[in-house]
Order: C-alpha cells, then sequence, then structure tokens
C-alpha cells in the first residue's frame, strides 16, 4: 500500500501540472471520452479531501493535547506546509481557469464544500499564525512557518478576489442573474466570514509586534518597511474583496473592533502635553487605530487614481433598502456611524497636534493613515457622479451624506 504522505505528493503534483495546461492540452481527456465537467470533479475532490485530511489531523492532535494538558507548541512539517501552499494554488488555478458559474453547477455539494474548505483553511492559518506571534510576544523575526502561511493565505484571498470580481456575478441584469444571486447568498454565509477572523488575527499580531518592537528598542529597516507595506496593501486589497461579499457582516465586525479602540485612543490623545514617554502599550494602541483604518478604508473605497472616485458597487447594493433586502438601512447606519466616529478622533488629534506637534504620542503615522482615509473616502461618499448612480439615487448610502 502507498503510505498516505506518498500518495498526496503524487496527487498534488498531478493536479498542479494538470491545472497550468492551456485548453488545448484538455483535448487528449476529451478524445477518451472523458468530459471537462467530472475531470473539474475530480480535480476539486482531490483538493479538498486532502485539504480536509489536513484539518482533520491537526484538530484530532489539539484535542489530544488538550486533554494531556499539554502547550500546543507543535510545527508543522515541511511536507505538510508545502501541501497546504499547493493545495490552496491548486484552488485558485480552478478558480481562475474555471469561473464562479461553472464551479457552481458541478454536482453538489462539491461547490459548498469547497467555499467551506477555503475559509476553514484561510482561519486556521491565520489563527495559527497569530498562536506563534503570541508565543514568541511579537518577536516575528522568529516565528515558524509564518512564510509559507502567509503564501498559503495570499493565494486564498487571490481566489476570494477573483470570486468577488467574477463579471457572471456582477452583471445582474444577464438571464441567469437569479442563479448568480443565490450563489451570492452561499458566498456571503459561506466564505465572507472569513473576513473576520482576518481583521482580527492581522489587526492583533501587527499590535504585538509593535509592543516588541517598542519593547526592545528595535531598529527598523526602511528597505524591508518599504516592502512590508507594499506587501500590506495588496493583501488588504485581497481582503476587502472578501468583505464585500458580505458588507453588512464585515462592517459588524470592524465597528466592534472600532468601539473597542477608539475610546482608548481619545484617552490616550488627552493625556498628551502631560509628562511620559512613549509606552509599548501605547505604541500598540496607535498601531491597532492605524490598522483598523487602513482594513476600513480597503473595505469601504478603491484606489481611484487617474479615475473618477466612486464608491464600490457591492457598498451601494448593501446598503440600498430595495437590493440589500432588510438589511440596508442598518449596512447604511455602521458606515455613517463609523466615519463620524472617525471625524471626532480626526479632529481631535488635530487640535492636539496644534498645542504639542513634538510629542509622540500623537503619532504622524496615524495622522497620515487618517488623511489617506478622508482622501478615498470623501470623494466618493461626498461628491459622488450622479450619471455613474441614477439607479441608485434615492436613499441608502447616496442619500446618506447628501
Amino acid at each position: 500500500m502507498i503510505p498516505t504522505r506518498i500518495a498526496r505528493g503524487w496527487l498534488i503534483r498531478c493536479v498542479s501540472c494538470c491545472c497550468n495546461w492551456p485548453r488545448s492540452r484538455w483535448d487528449p481527456f476529451l478524445r477518451m471520452r472523458m468530459s471537462e465537467a467530472p475531470m473539474r470533479v475530480f480535480f476539486l475532490d482531490g483538493c479538498l479531501n486532502e485539504m480536509e485530511s489536513i484539518l482533520n489531523e491537526d484538530q484530532q492532535r489539539r484535542q489530544q493535547l488538550q486533554q494531556q494538558q499539554q502547550q500546543d507548541d507543535f510545527i508543522v512539517s515541511d511536507h505538510t506546509s508545502a501541501e497546504v501552499v499547493d493545495l490552496v494554488t491548486i484552488l485558485s488555478r480552478l478558480t481562475t481557469n474555471f469561473k464562479v458559474k461553472t464551479l457552481s453547477r458541478l454536482q453538489q455539494p462539491a461547490f459548498p464544500r469547497y467555499l467551506t474548505a477555503l475559509a476553514t483553511m484561510g482561519k486556521w492559518l491565520l489563527e495559527s499564525s497569530l498562536a506563534e506571534c503570541q508565543r514568541l510576544e511579537g518577536d516575528v523575526e522568529c516565528m515558524e512557518g509564518v512564510h509559507w502561511r502567509n503564501d498559503a493565505l495570499a493565494q486564498i484571498l487571490q481566489c476570494s478576489d477573483a470570486i468577488a470580481g467574477d463579471y457572471w456575478l456582477l452583471s445582474g441584469t444577464t438571464a441567469g442573474h437569479q442563479e448568480a444571486a443565490q450563489v451570492s447568498q452561499m458566498l456571503a454565509s459561506m466564505l465572507a466570514p472569513l473576513y473576520g477572523p482576518y481583521c482580527i488575527c492581522r489587526v492583533r499580531m501587527s499590535c504585538l509586534e509593535e509592543h516588541f518592537i517598542a519593547r526592545e528598542g528595535a531598529e527598523l529597516d526602511e528597505i524591508r518597511e518599504e516592502i512590508s507595506a507594499f506587501s500590506l496593501e495588496e493583501e488588504l486589497s485581497s481582503a476587502a474583496s472578501l468583505g464585500r461579499l458580505n458588507v453588512l457582516a464585515s462592517m459588524t465586525t470592524l465597528s466592534g473592533m472600532f468601539q473597542q479602540c477608539m475610546p482608548r485612543l481619545v484617552s490616550l490623545f488627552e493625556c498628551v502635553g502631560s509628562p511620559g514617554d512613549m509606552s509599548p502599550d501605547m505604541a500598540a494602541l496607535l498601531e491597532e487605530a492605524r490598522m483598523l483604518l487602513l482594513c476600513a478604508g480597503h473595505l469601504l473605497t478603491d484606489d481611484c487614481v487617474g479615475e473618477t472616485p466612486a464608491i464600490p458597487e457591492s457598498v451601494i447594493n448593501a446598503c440600498q433598502p430595495g437590493r440589500g433586502g432588510p438589511d440596508g438601512d442598518a449596512c447604511t447606519g455602521s458606515i455613517v456611524t463609523l466615519v463620524d466616529m472617525l471625524k471626532s478622533v480626526a479632529e481631535s488629534q488635530a487640535v492636539k497636534v496644534a498645542a504639542y506637534p513634538e510629542d509622540p504620542r500623537l503619532s504622524p503615522l496615524l495622522a497620515k493613515t487618517l488623511l489617506w482615509f478622508f482622501g478615498r473616502w470623501g470623494p466618493a461618499y461626498l461628491f459622488p457622479s450622479s450619471d455613474e448612480y441614477r439607479e441608485n439615487s434615492a436613499g441608502g448610502i447616496l442619500g446618506a451624506n447628501s
């Protein structure tokens, strides 16, 4: 009998090669009277079986450790980490090649199982990275497996980005718009919930890292920081596509995190001017606020450099009472409340900067991020083009800022 590990590797290599084939390379299979649909099901099922097997093995291991009351310091093997990266890369390629319309029409429950596997794997990767970061108290340089987990998560986010931008889902006037609406609901209930754990874990890890840097007095490498900022920008942009699959749920998550962070931030600003140095806890709080601003900015706005600023279509639809359903008003209210909160924080910081421009607790980087947010939000939400939104001119987010 072939060992499980070898069988897994053989399957992954075969499927990975086939996923890179151009359409013309599928002809040998078609000549063997094997239609493409069974091949898609075969590839998808093979990947999902192995992915679920890895997750189940990890869950069993954690349960055993809990029963034995041992600390979970298990490190994923190189073989397993490579398999995870290959599996999510294959799924990303299948999504790009076959599109949502084709995948959703496969023999059920292939598509729901596929969405559930993506969300579960993504959450596992995020929580594993956060646990490792907490174990090392923010020393990301010493984290085990952080690179392969980031690579795997990037593939999942790329996959969700391709799903969210699928033309078949976005074109509501096509003949199959009812079917597309049903698929959109599946995405909102099965894949979009990954956005919450993403924001929570990413923000928490950034806080831990900032706390470690401030505590140890570590020097920052400017080149490395620029590369990291560029990578974060790309990741947050892809994560925003994931969050827009269910705007209300995503806003609920962010609003809860802002409500916990902003009062502490305002309290910090009120202490500006009194004697005291920047502590690691203060640095972590400022980083938490900055990361939340970046998450909210990418979720609610697009980079419109060289183009007419526009509110994302998914945000408009989610806030429109007629098209967003009974949750339209709730979604609009959550966005308005969040923006009003950020206006108050920006005003509070500006007043303190005018009086105490040299105080490091006012964080020039946070101020820059606030300006970035309102620089993207203002042109799109305060001055929308009537030609762009003629069909949605009544109510919703467009009426909230008029």
